[in-house]
C-alpha cells in the first residue's frame, strides 16, 4: 500500500466527511476489500482526526430470535457494546465498514 494512496483516502475523507470500504475499492481500483480495509487502518495510525466505523450485528435469543445492526463509530463502540450487553444482547459479529471525519455525524436511512 503507497503512502500516495493513504493521504488520497485521507483527502477523501475530509472531503466527504466518511467512506465505505467497498466505494474505496471501487475508486482506488483495488483487488479486494482487505486492501481497503488495511488502507484505512494505516490511516487511522496516522491521522487522529480520522476514525474507523464499525458494523455490529447483536442477537437476542428466545422464541423468535431477534437481529440488531448498527454501524458505530470506534469513540462510541464499547459503550454500545455495554449498553447492548446488559440489556440481554449477545455480539454476533463486529467488522469494519468505513472511516470518518471525527465529529462528523453519521445519518444512516
Amino acid at each position: 500500500m503507497s503512502f500516495r494512496r493513504v493521504m488520497l483516502v485521507k483527502e477523501l475523507i475530509r472531503k466527504l466527511g466518511y467512506v465505505n470500504i467497498n466505494s474505496l475499492k471501487k475508486w482506488l481500483n483495488l483487488s479486494s476489500t482487505n486492501d481497503a480495509r488495511k488502507l484505512i487502518y494505516k490511516l487511522t495510525r496516522i491521522d487522529k482526526d480520522i476514525e474507523p466505523v464499525y458494523t455490529v450485528t447483536f442477537e437476542k435469543e428466545g422464541p423468535l430470535a431477534s437481529f440488531s445492526v448498527e454501524e458505530v463509530e470506534e469513540s462510541r463502540l464499547h459503550e454500545v457494546m455495554r449498553q447492548k450487553m446488559k440489556n440481554g444482547w449477545k455480539l454476533k459479529s463486529k467488522y469494519l465498514t468505513g472511516a470518518k471525519l471525527r465529529g462528523f455525524t453519521l445519518m444512516i436511512i
